[in-house]
């Protein structure tokens, strides 16, 4: 039985696009026995049921978070989106080297959302390279990611939509957004270990958004 958990604070955009930043826990681990794992990551909980240590794919549980009031004033005068349940799958190649400081993943994860909303699916890929740093310290790894996101109309219209009683309330210009590529972002982490159980990090990730999310 392995895992670890790292508990944090993480500084976000108050809603996707917007130029204000609320602080919010951060939360991430994975429980392992043998090659099946439980991992909490991104805001989602995968269950790896693949007995590989290359390949794993199995269902995940995720959590959309809302919006309501928000820095924005005429964001705020727009309709409330309630915070959503998803369901899903993902499957990921992860390639660990006999140094386990050193790996590659990349991962796709697909999620839809299953609470009663409209809020439509989205597609992620994720991938991510881990070195260690031995010339600054034994115990200091850096871990670089690129990412890409897909999203239905549904999503892209409850989040980036301007529908016309939202433009009446706000006075912004009524929108209609269609699927496509969402965002694409890069990230960079770094983790000095204290001790064979602890360790402090930093992360900071960058999203660009595109296509009608970035009209919006």
């Amino acid at each position: 039985l392995q895992g670890f958990v790292t508990v944090g604070v993480g500084l976000i955009p108050d809603y996707e696009g917007s130029r204000s930043y609320q602080a919010i826990p951060y939360l991430d681990g994975r429980l392992r026995v043998k090659n099946y794992y439980a991992r909490f990551e991104g805001g989602a909980l995968r269950f790896n049921v693949i007995d590989s240590a290359t390949f794993h794919a199995g269902p995940l549980l995720g959590f959309r978070r809302g919006r309501g009031d928000v820095a924005s004033k005429a964001i705020t005068r727009m309709h409330h989106i309630s915070g959503s349940m998803t369901a899903g799958g993902f499957v990921e190649y992860e390639h660990v080297h006999h140094d386990p400081r050193a790996a590659e993943r990349l991962t796709l994860t697909i999620g839809d959302d299953v609470t009663g909303g409209d809020s439509g699916w989205q597609a992620t890929l994720v991938g991510i390279v881990r070195r260690p740093l031995s010339f600054v310290d034994q115990g200091f790894i850096a871990s670089f990611e690129a990412d890409m996101s897909w999203s239905s109309r549904s999503y892209m219209q409850t989040y980036f939509g301007v529908t016309p009683a939202d433009a009446i309330r706000s006075g912004l210009p009524v929108y209609s957004a269609g699927a496509g590529f969402k965002s694409a972002g890069a990230a960079l982490a770094f983790n000095q270990y204290l001790s064979r159980d602890w360790s402090v990090g930093i992360g900071l990730h960058y999203a660009h958004l595109m296509n009608d999310a970035a009209k919006s």
